[in-house]
């Protein structure tokens, strides 16, 4: 009656006195009843259900914070205008390449053009596209796979974008908005004849061309006709670098507060301002670039990353 007055709980407690006498001894404690209701509280179904939700949110919260850590701390792998075939020699060098990426910490960066042509389509891919495709399905959850469309590709951010962390059609802002990366196809602005056939091949009318081609098996040839017109705007493009349209976007670029700028597409090596131009990447020279956070981008090649190639 005490007990019910004063909102305590007597509790019976009987436990042993000590092991050798072998006997029990009981004990009545008064408790207050709102210890009790929490005990009760903290022994229930639910709340185990919300702590252990709580602490599960809290440990992935954790983990995504280490991660973008450790991520922000990682080199970027930077590789572009490959132009790979089912046969040219730079399969080589650059299926070398893949391999010891899998062996290292470095994300990639596929600039563009990294296949002679490339129609994210049923019916265009060959060997060489699946065996690339196969190694980024793996990869992805290991590394960062950023893929830029260069000229020589289409529709991959529409049909191929599971195959990597995220595809670009123009450009990409990485490391926080401080590096700019772009294929460099769209740099020279007033040429308006590539400006014109880009526009033809990449639109909803021309994709219901390629879809229905691909379906019919007219798909290699129709491929075929499209990398010769790419060639021969491209054979154009080489003797001409635009070096006023460079400096324009690069003044543009430092005043939205980017670092760094990389392009490839000129297939030549060259620096304007801050932006980095990478040279094609051939069996002889197999060049990349290599970029870190806070020091710019540095050019390299297989070579001095991987040593000498089968």
């Amino acid at each position: 009656e005490l007990s019910r007055q004063l909102n305590y709980s007597l509790i019976y407690l009987p436990f042993k006195k000590n092991q050798a006498e072998n006997k029990k001894k009981s004990v009545f404690l008064l408790i207050p009843s709102s210890l009790i209701k929490i005990e009760q509280l903290f022994q229930s179904k639910t709340f185990k259900t919300f702590y252990w939700k709580t602490v599960k949110s809290r440990l992935k919260n954790l983990q995504k914070v280490l991660y973008c850590f450790i991520m922000m701390n990682r080199e970027i792998l930077i590789i572009t205008d490959s132009h790979l075939t089912e046969h040219c020699p730079e399969r080589t060098v650059f299926r070398f390449l893949l391999e010891k990426i899998s062996e290292s910490d470095y994300d990639v960066l596929f600039l563009g053009d990294i296949f002679d042509i490339w129609i994210g389509c049923k019916g265009y891919e060959t060997s060489v596209h699946r065996e690339f495709m196969e190694w980024c399905s793996k990869e992805k959850n290991k590394r960062k796979l950023w893929y830029i469309e260069g000229n020589h590709e289409f529709f991959i951010h529409r049909n191929r974008s599971g195959y990597f962390t995220e595809v670009f059609q123009d450009f990409a802002l990485l490391d926080g908005n401080v590096l700019f990366a772009a294929h460099g196809d769209r740099v020279n602005h007033h040429d308006k004849a590539y400006a014109f056939l880009r526009g033809l091949l990449r639109n909803p009318v021309s994709y219901f061309v390629l879809k229905l081609f691909g379906y019919t098996g007219f798909g290699s040839s129709f491929s075929g006709k499209v990398r010769k017109d790419l060639q021969r705007t491209n054979q154009k493009q080489r003797f001409y670098f635009p070096e006023t349209e460079l400096k324009e976007l690069d003044q543009s670029l430092q005043s939205g507060g980017v670092e760094s700028a990389v392009l490839g597409h000129f297939h030549h090596n060259r620096v304007s301002g801050n932006i980095t131009v990478l040279a094609n990447f051939t069996e002889e020279n197999a060049t990349v670039g290599l970029y870190k956070s806070g020091n710019g981008i540095e050019y390299k090649t297989v070579r001095d990353l991987f040593g000498e190639w089968k």
